[in-house]
């Protein structure tokens, strides 16, 4: 079973909520004050929204792609679910990693606890898409 134009949106969206949502609070409750305690030098006070808007946009896309599509075609949540972990490793692996080997400061803490939260979220996210992409196809026909 494909993906159609309707349901890879549907799937966009929810992955993109989601992940919203969950970001907004883990950044606000934990990750937003470690960071500052770990790493406060290194932070702006205020994030810029541009850059922060094409990361969301383009990682959820990279979800569809190459998580939410594939396990769609099998009927499988698990399926996203795995993937989605494994994305998220190594997205956010490769931002924290790269940190690590660039940066004077860049915690190994910080790092380890982006990289567990990125596979987290991820795995998250892709799941919940993928249970609503599925869910829209199995309810009816979409264009």
């Amino acid at each position: 079973m494909g993906m159609t134009a309707k349901s890879a949106t549907v799937a966009y969206v929810a992955a993109l909520v989601t992940i919203l949502v969950l970001d907004i609070i883990w950044l606000k409750a934990v990750m937003g004050p470690f960071i500052k305690a770990e790493a406060g030098e290194l932070i702006r006070d205020q994030p810029q929204l541009l850059p922060s808007a094409i990361f969301y946009l383009l990682f959820v896309a990279g979800l569809v792609v190459f998580v939410i599509q594939p396990a769609v075609q099998v009927t499988s949540v698990g399926k996203a679910a795995v993937l989605g972990a494994f994305f998220g490793a190594i997205a956010y692996g490769t931002f924290d990693l790269t940190n690590l080997a660039t940066l004077r400061h860049w915690p190994l803490k910080v790092a380890l606890l982006d990289i567990a939260w990125g596979t987290l979220v991820s795995a998250v996210a892709s799941a919940t898409a993928t249970w609503v992409a599925l869910r829209g196809v199995a309810s009816g026909p979409s264009a």
